[in-house]
């Protein structure tokens, strides 16, 4: 079976190599932009995706780049999995996916199935599937939402926590069926639904995990005040086998390509344009905002009446293991605490790919090279992120840069009683203060 790949990101690249070595399709996969298609070409993968482009390495014979749409005439199926951001009103562009389609529509003439991965509006796949009936050519639509999470995209693809189908048909059951069929043999869930069932479940199942973010990281404001310890209570609360300890880590709020357009797309778009009430989407918003602007506060107050403070910013990416600084919360931080007088920012991450992208999207922060560079003299650091890599560093480590004695610790890196020699401030813990 000879497929494309529109569209070549973390989604497009991670079903490119699943078609292709899981599936033994040969993949034409295609992308409008040529310095991408060039680099994929010469073996350098843009992506820090580890076991992504460990796979993408070894598939050369079944997988094809292009950014020529001649390349894309006759397939037997063709999967969308281009960009879908934010409007302004928090809606959904789909100016992307529309393209995408019309270049299909164009490039082939006989019986073919059109599966969008893409995260769309709500009745997009019916409306999809009632234009393309107007065609000569017939298309079997279906609506195939991914739940990938960046930095395991190809496992994730690979091994799906559950295969949600939207269709019209019973042969487009079937096609999906046939293509996963190893997946499925090995028990993992396949949901049958309509398009606008299924376009729903992905937004939901976002929206979801955003609540559960924003539901601890509100718990840990009451856990500083009460002098509980949101780490020992987020362990406990996620043992019930009906709340589970996934996305209950306490951080500066959630961020990503994924969680914040999802999020206000569902509540600011859909159930507005409805009339329908939103008051659990509301709060999950408002909880996030409120999440960094208590930290600003946190850290304000404690440096209330120091002239010329310098603090190290370490951590940019939005989660741990990737590079990708897309809506990261750190950069709203970040913007409230340039306005502040006196305060110069000195900023790294682990990932050279994370820093070269926040010297290119925020040129007026300075974007160290090393962590040295960034903690030298510094008065205070800031830990946004928690990368394994910092989680290892000593306090003797720190005492030769740094000139003050401060840590704001975001992530919960340290135990309490790591550091005797600095004043150590985290998330939803009580305060250590130095033995000394």
């Amino acid at each position: 079976m000879k497929v494309g790949v529109l569209g070549l990101g973390y989604i497009g690249l991670a079903n490119a190599a699943v078609l292709a070595t899981v599936s033994k399709c040969d993949v034409i996969a295609y992308d409008v932009d040529e310095k991408r298609i060039e680099r994929l070409n010469k073996g350098d993968f843009y992506l820090a995706e580890r076991r992504l482009n460990e796979v993408l390495s070894k598939t050369k014979k079944k997988l094809a780049y292009t950014s020529n749409p001649d390349d894309l005439e006759g397939l037997d199926a063709y999967f969308i999995c281009v960009g879908t951001p934010a409007k302004e009103d928090g809606s959904c562009d789909l100016t992307q996916v529309n393209e995408a389609v019309d270049l299909v529509a164009r490039k082939t003439t006989k019986e073919t199935y059109l599966v969008i991965r893409s995260t769309v509006e709500i009745g997009t796949g019916t409306s999809l599937r009632e234009d393309l009936e107007k065609e000569n050519t017939k298309f079997h639509v279906i609506s195939l939402p991914e739940f990938l999470a960046e930095g395991t995209a190809y496992e994730d693809e690979e091994k799906p926590s559950r295969f949600v189908v939207g269709v019209d048909d019973h042969e487009s059951f079937d096609f999906i069926r046939s293509l996963r069929k190893d997946a499925i043999n090995e028990g993992i869930p396949f949901y049958e639904m309509n398009h606008e069932s299924a376009e729903l479940t992905k937004y939901a199942s976002n929206t979801f995990l955003a609540a559960k973010l924003s539901f601890m990281n509100e718990m840990s404001h009451l856990a500083e005040e009460t002098g509980a310890d949101i780490t020992d209570v987020a362990k406990a609360v996620g043992a019930d086998p009906r709340i589970g300890h996934s996305m209950f880590k306490v951080s500066l709020g959630y961020g990503g390509a994924c969680l914040p357009k999802d999020v206000s797309a569902l509540g600011e778009t859909y159930a507005k344009k409805l009339g329908i009430p939103s008051f659990m989407i509301s709060a999950t918003r408002a909880a996030n905002i409120l999440q960094y602007t208590m930290t600003m506060k946190k850290i304000m107050d404690e440096l209330e009446g120091y002239p010329n403070v310098r603090i190290a910013i370490i951590g940019l990416s939005f989660k741990a293991g990737i590079s990708d600084i897309r809506n990261s919360p750190i950069y709203d931080l970040l913007e409230a605490l340039t306005k502040e007088k006196g305060l110069e920012l000195a900023l790294y991450d682990v990932s050279k790919e994370a820093r070269e992208s926040s010297k290119e999207l925020y040129p007026d922060y300075h974007v160290a090279d090393t962590m040295d560079e960034a903690l030298m003299d510094a008065d205070a650091v800031l830990f946004a992120m928690d990368d394994p890599s910092y989680k290892e560093i000593e306090e003797a480590y720190l005492l030769k840069l740094m000139r003050g004695r401060t840590i704001f610790d975001c992530r919960n890196l340290f135990s309490l009683y790591r550091f005797k020699n600095f004043k150590y401030i985290s998330m939803g813990r009580p305060i250590r203060n130095p033995i000394n």
